[in-house]
């Protein structure tokens, strides 16, 4: 398998660990998947593939799921890929709930500006929500806050 640039794979990490989820980031880079995945095993990110629960994982991907934490929140929990979550959630019998439903429930919103006002940053407050640092910022936004530049001193992805 061919494998990544050094420097794409340190965005790779970097990225991860700011709460994407190797989806979104293969798609950034518009690269497969399976790419990113091993820049994130060999990073110590993610275990091996292959990866089996065991009952008391199982019940708490489970549990988690229902509790409406995302698949790359549980990703992130259990560290393995967003898919491989997702794959055991649908052998469990599974519905998936569709992706457009909003991840912050709305009674939440004013919560989150107020921790983010008061300075989480972006990356932090969007890896605990599983959503990506732009989506984040447009709920912000929305909301009426002014997103401040991420440590990196670029601006969040729109």
């Amino acid at each position: 398998m061919k494998k990544l640039s050094p420097g794409k794979a340190i965005y790779v990490v970097r990225e991860y660990r700011a709460g994407k989820s190797s989806e979104q980031i293969a798609e950034r880079l518009r690269v497969r998947q399976e790419l990113v995945s091993a820049a994130l095993r060999e990073a110590g990110l993610l275990r091996g593939g292959g990866w089996s629960l065991t009952d008391a994982e199982s019940a708490e991907l489970l549990v988690l799921y229902n509790r409406g934490w995302s698949t790359p929140k549980i990703a992130w929990h259990f560290e393995v890929d967003p898919t491989t979550v997702r794959n055991h959630l649908l052998r469990a019998g599974m519905q998936m709930r569709p992706r457009s439903l909003p991840r912050i429930p709305a009674h939440e919103v004013p919560t989150v500006v107020g921790r983010y006002k008061e300075g989480e940053t972006l990356e932090h407050l969007a890896a605990e929500f599983g959503l990506a640092t732009g989506t984040l910022a447009n709920i912000l936004r929305r909301a009426g806050a002014v997103v401040r530049r991420s440590p990196s001193g670029r601006e969040p992805e729109p």
